[in-house]
C-alpha cells in the first residue's frame, strides 16, 4: 500500500468521523429540545427564535451562524471549513431529527430523553473538535 493510500484512507475516516459527529450533535440538540426541559445556552436564541418566527429550530441555528461568520470575517478572522460544515449540518440535522422524534410524554421519560441528549452532546462535541483540529477546519 502507497503512502498517498493511507493518507487518503486517513482522511476519509476522519471525514466520516467528523460527519457522524455532526449528526450526533445534531441528535442532542433536538432530543434536549424535545424533552422541553430546556436547551444549552448555545441553543436558547434558536429556539426562542424558532417558536417566534414559526420556523425551525435549525433555521435559526443556520441564521445565526451566517451572522457570526460575517463578523468572524469583517474581524479578519474568516471561518475554516470546518465551521461552515458544523453550522450548516447540525442545523439541517437538528431540524431533520425535530420532524422525526416522538414527543416523550411523562416526565421521568423526558428526564430519560435529556440526560441521554447531555450524553450525546458531550460525546459529539468531543470528537468534533478533535477531528477539526485534526483535519486542520477551525
Amino acid at each position: 500500500m502507497s503512502h498517498l493510500d493511507e493518507q487518503q484512507r486517513g482522511l476519509l475516516f476522519r471525514w466520516t468521523a467528523l460527519v457522524a459527529s455532526v449528526v450526533g450533535i445534531g441528535f442532542g440538540i433536538a432530543l434536549l429540545v424535545t424533552a422541553k426541559l430546556g436547551t444549552a445556552p448555545a441553543d436558547v436564541v434558536a429556539t426562542g427564535g424558532a417558536s417566534k418566527f414559526d420556523i425551525g429550530v435549525g433555521t435559526i441555528g443556520w441564521t445565526t451562524a451566517a451572522v457570526m461568520t460575517v463578523l468572524a470575517v469583517v474581524l479578519r478572522r474568516p471561518p475554516q471549513w470546518g465551521s461552515i460544515i458544523g453550522a450548516v449540518g447540525v442545523g439541517q440535522m437538528v431540524n431533520w431529527f425535530l420532524e422525526v422524534l416522538p414527543e416523550p410524554g411523562r416526565l421521568p421519560v423526558r428526564v430519560g430523553v435529556m440526560v441521554g441528549a447531555l450524553v450525546i452532546l458531550y460525546r459529539s462535541e468531543e470528537h468534533t473538535s478533535e477531528l477539526q483540529s485534526h483535519l486542520n477546519l477551525v
